[in-house]
């Protein structure tokens, strides 16, 4: 499903894969289905200032969102990066308690972003995997690696 790009309206439309079938039956649906973008709530409301906001941040290393819960944080992350253009790669992660944990929370987010660079971190997702065994020594290889 395409959906055109409203603040990049020069950027072709971008593909929400999450709704491609087949792609959901990957090895991601073993994650519970935690990178696959929401859709907007029905009724939702634009927050164009806050995406403009949000893109002067592009040039940064981190875009940092924070609000009390029930703010809009999500629904304003899908609006943004439903806007970004095509050739942006991004990753949603949605976490958990347990994922406070983290050696837990790093290889959800190297299983993320193998989605598009699949060798990328491969030694340390073998030493996170081992964690349960060894995980004060897998944690602290991936550190120092």
């Amino acid at each position: 499903m395409a959906t055109q790009n409203q603040r990049f309206p020069h950027e072709p439309a971008m593909t929400d894969l999450s709704r491609m079938q087949g792609f959901a039956d990957s090895a991601t649906s073993a994650l519970e289905g935690r990178f696959f973008r929401p859709p907007l709530p029905e009724g939702y409301v634009p927050r164009f200032r806050l995406c403009q906001r949000l893109d002067t941040g592009l040039s940064g290393r981190l875009l940092l969102v924070c609000a009390p819960a029930g703010f809009g944080k999500s629904s304003l992350a899908v609006e943004f990066c439903q806007g970004l253009p095509s050739q942006w790669q991004n990753v949603w992660l949605g976490l958990s308690a347990r994922d406070s944990d983290p050696g837990r929370f790093l290889e959800r987010v190297l299983a993320g972003l193998q989605q598009f660079f699949p060798q990328l971190g491969a030694q340390a997702m073998g030493l996170l995997k081992m964690r349960q065994r060894h995980q004060p020594f897998a944690f602290e290889e991936w550190l120092e690696g």
